[in-house]
């Protein structure tokens, strides 16, 4: 956990108080869900997927304690883009994002289950 680097958590070299020029410096006193850089990642990851779901027109109903319990840090750190990595899934594609709907699991899961859908919607 001391190798984590956060993607969304906002990095910055600048301490409040010595901040000299534009911009703000990186202050974890300010932050909504404590000091916690891990628990701030999943804030902004949750944000985001929110934001996606909302732009795709889905229905949304997770809420961020919800989504501490989905992700507990064990499982967030084995996140990412690779097969092999966990992600959030639906298991009802056609329903909207509820925590009865959801599940963690790997990417390669969450593929042959969307394909598997795709399938079947399509007769074949």
């Amino acid at each position: 956990m001391e190798n984590y680097k956060p993607k969304y958590a906002p990095q910055s070299n600048r301490i409040k108080g010595q901040c000299k020029g534009g911009g703000n410096a990186v202050n974890p006193e300010r932050w909504l869900h404590g000091t916690n850089i891990l628990t701030h990642d999943k804030y902004y990851a949750f944000l985001q997927h929110k934001a996606q779901a909302r732009y795709r027109g889905e229905d949304y109903r997770l809420t961020f304690d919800d989504w501490k319990v989905l992700w507990p840090d064990d499982l967030w750190l084995q996140r990412g883009t690779r097969v092999d990595c966990l992600c959030l899934s639906r298991h009802d594609f056609e329903d909207g994002w509820y925590i009865n709907n959801v599940d963690v699991m790997t990417r390669r899961e969450h593929l042959s289950k969307k394909r598997g859908m795709e399938y079947k919607k399509n007769g074949r």
